[in-house]
């Protein structure tokens, strides 16, 4: 959905280590990075993405967004994440109001 609207999409795949996609967000210089999670074992990791961030002190220069089966804007807001996209046309609407494209 994002690539459709002319966002830069870099899709680094599933179960991917955090070091792996802060390697990427680096790599690209990203605006903005996304996580998704389907159950509610797997959310860990968006907080851990979350801490990350903050550890290395680029969690000021990146945009974080969360969404999945199981992600909520009550637990985005937990975390410290940017914005919580319950569909695909939400999340780029969000998006879109966040960076006043």
């Amino acid at each position: 959905m994002l690539k459709v609207h002319g966002y830069e999409v870099h899709d680094i795949g599933r179960d991917v280590p955090i070091e792996k996609l802060i390697q990427k967000i680096k790599e690209v210089d990203a605006d903005a990075v996304g996580s998704s999670a389907m159950m509610t074992t797997t959310q860990i990791g968006q907080r851990k993405l979350e801490e990350a961030l903050e550890n290395i002190g680029i969690r000021d220069k990146v945009i974080t967004m969360v969404g999945g089966a199981v992600a909520t804007n009550r637990w985005a807001q937990r975390i410290g994440s940017d914005l919580f996209g319950e569909t695909p046309q939400d999340t780029l609407m969000k998006l879109d109001e966040f960076l006043q494209r």
